[in-house]
């Protein structure tokens, strides 16, 4: 049993450090309420294509974010219900930008 608790430990550091980084933070909370593609992410968050690239495919990566191909573009979304209540946490702990 302990072990199982520090492979749950050592996952749930591992998308915290993930998720550590602003821009990636500001991108999971965006994706929390909708699917986004990657050009939709790149002009809401005034990034270029290339960088919203760049971290979505670390968050892929940590299986932290899904895509799914929708024709000649990629959606991206959050379908784990552990990761959707973590950052509904943290989305009701930070403060509104005036």
């Amino acid at each position: 049993m302990q072990e199982e608790n520090k492979k749950t430990l050592k996952e749930a550091a591992k998308i915290l450090q993930k998720i550590s980084h602003p821009l990636r933070l500001e991108l999971v909370l965006k994706l929390i309420s909708s699917k986004c593609c990657v050009k939709e992410i790149g002009e809401e968050m005034k990034l270029p294509q290339a960088t919203a690239s760049q971290h979505l495919k670390q968050l892929r990566e940590s299986s932290i974010v899904e895509d799914n191909r929708k024709g000649n573009t990629v959606e991206y979304c959050i379908n784990d219900p552990w990761i959707i209540e973590l950052l509904e946490f943290l989305k009701s702990k930070i403060k509104p930008i005036a």
